[in-house]
């Protein structure tokens, strides 16, 4: 299998092996927005399957991930049906009820306490890459989203412990940040908004260096959009038990972003990339959907 993952406007590509473990020394990256894409991505991919030949584990077929901007999220109750038939059925019907949209990709998990998650893609939104893709593998196995796979992922490294249902997790883009509240009853709300981070989390010189007063204004205001959602009066949500930092922009968040996460949000803070580079962290959540 080829593991894929799409972060913004790169490619990235591992060999997934028998031994559940990719080939790193094969590991390659296309830049989406270069006019020869589509040519450097077929080359690729059929230079891992040569290179690999009789290794790969699921043979030549390949696992798609990409970011979760503009997917469709849900969390619905779970119908409690055996036959996996019918709960497809209901799962893609409910997409269909929650955000009118027909023609779409999608991927569902248990949560465990009576709810189903679901994401959804639109198709034409993938039809670019599907296409790319698909002509230079057997088949497309999987076709996801980062976001649930990763937070599936955290569940099993225990960094989200067993019947921690009270969680909030807060993932930083180079142009973008995102949240996700998850609630005792199964439910969650999701939030998402524009922001260049790439300036404080890549650009800022150094802890040792201090900040300027841009890049403190920009952490304020990030804290600040993530605390008025979380503390609208209307919601009455009490803070998470844990908060959950993930930053895939590169570099490392700001320790004083860190801090100020911690005071308005929920002092039990988790930075997941205090341990792991985001890129590897990232590919380790693809492989473990197959260990």
């Amino acid at each position: 299998m080829i593991i894929i993952s799409i972060i913004k406007d790169r490619l990235y590509a591992a060999p997934f092996l028998k031994n559940k473990t990719t080939g790193v020394k094969n590991f390659a990256v296309v830049d989406l927005n270069s006019v020869s894409a589509a040519d450097d991505i077929r080359e690729i991919i059929s230079g891992l399957l040569k290179a690999n030949k009789g290794d790969l584990f699921d043979g030549s077929r390949a696992a798609v991930f990409m970011d979760e901007r503009k997917s469709h999220f849900a969390s619905i109750k779970n119908p409690r049906l055996e036959d996996e038939r019918k709960l497809s059925e209901f799962v893609r019907w409910s997409v269909r009820e929650n955000y009118n949209i027909d023609n779409f990709e999608y991927s569902f998990s248990d949560a465990g306490n009576g709810y189903i998650y679901v994401h959804a893609v639109e198709t034409a939104r993938l039809e670019r890459i599907k296409g790319i893709i698909g002509g230079a593998v057997k088949e497309i196995v999987c076709l996801d989203t980062h976001l649930f796979n990763e937070i599936n992922f955290l569940k099993r490294i225990n960094a989200i412990e067993s019947g921690l249902n009270d969680f909030t997790l807060v993932k930083i883009a180079s142009d973008s940040v995102g949240a996700v509240r998850f609630l005792p009853t199964g439910a969650f709300e999701r939030i998402e908004f524009d922001f260049m981070s790439s300036s404080i989390v890549c650009d800022y010189g150094g802890e040792q260096s201090g900040y300027g007063a841009q890049e403190l204004m920009l952490m304020h205001e990030m804290v600040k959009k993530i605390a008025r959602w979380q503390n609208d009066e209307k919601k009455q949500w009490p803070k998470p038990q844990k908060l959950i930092l993930l930053n895939s922009a590169g570099g490392q968040a700001p320790y004083y972003l860190r801090l100020r996460l911690s005071e308005e949000i929920s002092d039990n803070l988790y930075y997941v990339n205090q341990e792991r580079d985001y890129l590897g962290f990232n590919i380790a959540a693809m492989c473990a959907r197959w260990m």
